[in-house]
């Protein structure tokens, strides 16, 4: 196998071979877009971690000064540098672990990313030490009865789905999704991914933030914490 050959191989667990059908996917697919617009966050400086091609980044640039949208793909970060500019939201390739700031951020959000990572725990406390005195972390990401899904559970599921997206979608985009949903670029990331249940999303995520509250959403869970007026981040020690 030559060199240029096995750059053509992505990673499963990436988006870059995909990015630009998982923005449309996305846009299609956003239960929890309303449910983050009905939090009413606002404040100075918000970080988006793990922005994907940008949705929630574009969402919190009306109610903060300043939103840096940091995610690990470049082909997400260059959909979102195009599809979704704007003045307050400053866009970077970067991994969650690698963003720091010096002054923190009012808000610290992550969106269906933190089960990509081999150290939740690492990153639990990274995203917490972000988080300026009075300001508050929220996190989402899925959870699931097993830790993965056989692709043919996947393809079942697809097929339940199409007959809900034709009540609620056009039929171009119903059968887009469908089609999306059962092509082997997706189906291979989804091989890739493991979940925590709710019991045990509770249980990790509250050894790092044990006064959290947590939210129980359709497939996934949101947790809430806000960091003390007097409590001062570690990385401004």
């Amino acid at each position: 196998m030559t060199k240029s050959t096995k750059l053509l191989k992505a990673d499963p667990r990436s988006f870059d071979a995909f990015a630009g059908d998982y923005d449309r996917y996305a846009g299609l697919c956003d239960p929890l877009g309303e449910w983050l617009a009905d939090l009413e966050l606002a404040g100075e400086r918000a970080l988006d971690a793990g922005c994907g091609s940008g949705r929630h980044a574009l969402a919190l640039a009306g109610s903060y000064t300043e939103v840096v949208a940091a995610d690990v793909s470049a082909p997400l970060i260059e959909v979102a540098r195009v599809r979704r500019p704007h003045e307050r939201v400053r866009y970077e390739v970067a991994s969650l672990l690698d963003v720091h700031h010096t002054e923190g951020f009012d808000l610290v959000l992550s969106i269906g990313t933190l089960h990509h990572l081999p150290d939740l725990t690492a990153a639990l406390t990274h995203l917490g030490s972000l988080v300026r005195p009075g300001g508050e972390l929220v996190l989402v990401d899925d959870v699931a009865t097993e830790p993965a899904a056989t692709r043919r559970q996947h393809v079942l599921f697809a097929v339940r789905e199409l007959a809900r997206d034709l009540r609620r979608l056009r039929v171009r985009d119903a059968w887009w999704l469908y089609r999306f949903r059962t092509g082997r670029a997706w189906l291979d990331h989804l091989m890739s991914d493991h979940y925590l249940t709710r019991a045990q999303y509770r249980a990790r995520y509250t050894e790092v933030f044990p006064d959290a509250d947590f939210i129980d959403l359709a497939d996934a869970t949101a947790m809430r914490w806000r960091r003390r007026a007097d409590d001062r981040p570690a990385h401004t020690r």
